[in-house]
């Protein structure tokens, strides 16, 4: 059995945190947890405090993945009509650190086998590394 989840992860070194148009968004799409997350760090960035969260179960909230996905076609969009301009790589990084907190959503396949000797069953679970 196969079952695809998207993932929020952060791609780039200093830690995960959200930005506050990020919390903003979460907020308008009813999203309880992001009421307690605890900021602005560093001017701009949010945490997500472990009171509020499980330190990594919240990464595939429904909500997360859908604002992430929704900035993240924001930037493209941004980038993109820039085409034909020379755009350098530290202004697009900036860009997507401002935009995306450097957060990324992949799509991660989990495979589950479960084995049966004499009838007692045992689970085996795949994934990949991203």
């Amino acid at each position: 059995m196969d079952w695809k989840v998207k993932v929020v992860i952060h791609t780039e070194f200093g830690g995960f945190a959200l930005t506050g148009e990020m919390i903003e968004m979460l907020k308008a799409r009813g999203c309880t947890w992001a009421d307690r997350c605890g900021g602005p760090f560093g001017g701009q960035y949010y945490l997500p405090s472990e009171e509020a969260v499980d330190a990594q179960s919240f990464r595939n909230d429904p909500d997360l993945v859908a604002v992430v996905e929704e900035l993240t076609q924001r930037y493209e969009k941004k980038i993109d009509s820039k085409k034909g301009e020379s755009i350098p790589w530290r202004e697009r990084v900036e860009l997507r650190g401002d935009m995306l907190a450097n957060l990324k959503v992949v799509e991660v396949t989990v495979s589950i086998e479960i084995s049966d000797h004499d009838g007692r069953e045992t689970i085996s679970v795949h994934g990949g590394v991203w």
